[in-house]
């Protein structure tokens, strides 16, 4: 509930591919998971995904962690962390403007909702535009 308090939309997973920490770690659903199913588009905590997990653990036990300790120590470098931080604060960005988006869009005053965008436009392009490939 700490990210939808913090106003943060749902992560966009389509799968039960979240690569944080927890979920690498513990082999079960993490925060993003949650979000995603509870707020998002696709509802990724089905009966079958739940008989997936018991059935692991119910097979190996404890076991399934052993051997995986190479991966639960995985470091990132300073470099990489800060490529991670710079990449959520642009997911965190895109979300803002998407929900405010779509609470202007879901008011139904479709001149308010063209001067949104007109805004948006004039806002990014200049941005887009100073960061082109070319450039």
């Amino acid at each position: 509930m700490d990210r939808v308090e913090k106003g943060k939309g749902a992560p966009g997973l389509t799968s039960l591919d979240c690569h944080c920490l927890f979920r690498v770690r513990y082999l079960l659903p993490c925060k993003h998971i949650f979000h995603e199913h509870m707020f998002g588009n696709i509802k990724l905590l089905t009966a079958d995904v739940w008989k997936v997990f018991q059935k692991m653990f119910e097979e190996c036990g404890f076991e399934i962690y052993e051997g995986r300790e190479s991966t639960i120590e995985f470091v990132q470098t300073e470099k990489q962390k800060g490529a991670e931080n710079r990449r959520l604060t642009v997911v965190e960005l895109t979300e803002r403007v998407r929900d405010r988006y779509w609470s202007v869009e879901e008011m139904g005053d479709v001149e308010k909702t063209k001067t949104f965008i007109s805004m948006l436009e004039a806002s990014l392009n200049p941005i887009i535009s100073k960061f082109n490939k070319s450039n």
